[in-house]
Parts: structure tokens; C-alpha cells; sequence
């Protein structure tokens, strides 16, 4: 402990405490680089060595893997859009818009917080005036993994505030998005491939396995008082997504449908 001169009050030499000789401190604060540590400790720096081959190629393909997962995030949040709007629109054709709330905690999250129809009116649940259940069901589904910083064609930001989005379900929904990896073909069961079994058997394996993927049909635990009425909602709906198909492939439905019945009769004569 030092003792400091005291000088009078209101003398110009420093007032009430003037300096004094001090003594120098005991503490360095002079910064210490890596090397210097480095050569305190006897042990050389950590550097990345690029020189080596091996070090500088994995060093590449990390690079390029961060900007392959980079680009893979548009087309993943399009098609995670893309799937909820079409969703949505299944269950409720007249909406407009999906109203997403952006978190303002530092994980950003998004969560639905309203439906809009094509009027600018709310589509909510009667007994609760919120949104529909099922509308955040699909959004738990498809956009519970977006982010703050996720982007898109369809989305638009309300001009009273910078936390709601809208997103456009119909644009959103008929949007084409190239696949950015190989898709491969799906592989038919050697049963539907066997012509030791008839035509007929084969053809009703091959729809029942797709119609599973397709549309609603009946299951094991289905009340068999609505089987058949299933059944024919089934085939009426998958008919008519062809019929779709047709149109935006240029392909007559009616001579399509006429040929298949030929079709149909050539394969019963076979079996």
C-alpha cells in the first residue's frame, strides 16, 4: 500500500490529492500472441495446414458440401410450402392465404397464426374463433422447420408489421419445383411381373398397391358397412385425378377410356 502527499484544498498543484512516485505494478498487460504463448509453453501453434494434400482436399469438400446443404434450402422450404398449401386448399378450396407469425426470440420460429380466404375474410373454427386444427396440423407437419430466415416467391409481409407473413397458398400450391437429386423408379413386386398369373390378378395387385398411395380405400379396421362405399369414392376420385392428368398432358380421356375397355375385354377372354 502506497502513501499519497496530501496537499491543501484549492491549491493549484494537484488539490486535494496530487500525484506521487508510484511503483511500478507487478502485472504485465502487455498482450500475449499464440507464438509467444506458444514458445512460453515449448508447444508450436495449431495451424491449418494447407500444404498438405489430404488436410487441403477434405477442406475443399467441406466447402462444397456447405454450399450443396446452401442450395438444397430454397427447393426444400418451396416444397415444404408447396405441400402445406396444397393441404390446406384440399380441405379448404376458397383460401387465399396462410398467416404465419415469425418468433421474435433468437430461434426465430414460424407457427400459423391465421387462414384468409381469396375475399380477405378468416377462415376460423366456430366454437373457438382460432384456426382450425387441422391447419395447424399440416403446418406442424410441413412448416414447423422454417425460419426467420427462410424465403419465398409466395410469401408477402403485412405493411402494419414485420413479423406476419402471408403466404400465397394458391401460387405456393401450383408451383413446379425441379428435383435437385435422382429420384429412383420404384420397383414393381415380381408378383405383378409373373404371366404365369392372369392379366386380371396382376392388374388389380398393381392398383390396389398404388391406390394405397393415392387416394382413401378401405383398410383392415374400416367398418364393412362402408367398404364398398369406399371403394367407389376411391375409384370415382382416381378417375378423376386422371382425367386432370389428361388435360394437362393433351391426352383424349374419352378415346383413352375407350381403348382401355377394349383393353379390359381382350384380358377377360385371356383368362
Amino acid at each position: 500500500m502506497s502513501i499519497q502527499s496530501r496537499v491543501q484544498p484549492g491549491i493549484p498543484a494537484g488539490g486535494q490529492f496530487a500525484a506521487s512516485t508510484r511503483s511500478e505494478s507487478e502485472v504485465d498487460l502487455a498482450p500475449t500472441s499464440p507464438t509467444s504463448e506458444a514458445a512460453s509453453t515449448g508447444q508450436a501453434p495449431i495451424v491449418p495446414p494447407r500444404s498438405d494434400p489430404a488436410f487441403r482436399a477434405e477442406d475443399d469438400l467441406l466447402g462444397l458440401e456447405r454450399r450443396a446443404r446452401h442450395d438444397l434450402s430454397k427447393p426444400i422450404t418451396a416444397r415444404s410450402l408447396k405441400l402445406a398449401s396444397m393441404a390446406v386448399l384440399r380441405q379448404y378450396p376458397n383460401a387465399g392465404h396462410l398467416e404465419l407469425t415469425v418468433s421474435d426470440e433468437e430461434d426465430g420460429e414460424v407457427w400459423v397464426s391465421g387462414l384468409i380466404d381469396v375475399d380477405g375474410a378468416p377462415i376460423q373454427d366456430p366454437k373457438t374463433g382460432l384456426v382450425p386444427d387441422d391447419v395447424r396440423e399440416v403446418a406442424d407437419e410441413y412448416i414447423e422447420n422454417l425460419d426467420e430466415d427462410s424465403s419465398s416467391d409466395w410469401f408477402t409481409t403485412r405493411p402494419d408489421t414485420w413479423d406476419v407473413i402471408h403466404l400465397d397458398v394458391r401460387g405456393a400450391a401450383a408451383q413446379q419445383i425441379p428435383s435437385s437429386l435422382p429420384v429412383p423408379a420404384p420397383k414393381r413386386p415380381a408378383a405383378e411381373l409373373d404371366d404365369e398369373i392372369p392379366r386380371p390378378q396382376r392388374s388389380t395387385a398393381a392398383v390396389d398397391r398404388v391406390m394405397k398411395n393415392w387416394v382413401d380405400i378401405p383398410t383392415e379396421d374400416t367398418d364393412p358397412a362402408e367398404v364398398q362405399e369406399m371403394r367407389e369414392a376411391a375409384l370415382s376420385d382416381a378417375l378423376a385425378d386422371l382425367r386432370h392428368w389428361a388435360d394437362s398432358n393433351g391426352v383424349d380421356m374419352f378415346e383413352a377410356m375407350d381403348r382401355s375397355y377394349r383393353y379390359y375385354l381382350a384380358d377377360k377372354e385371356d383368362q
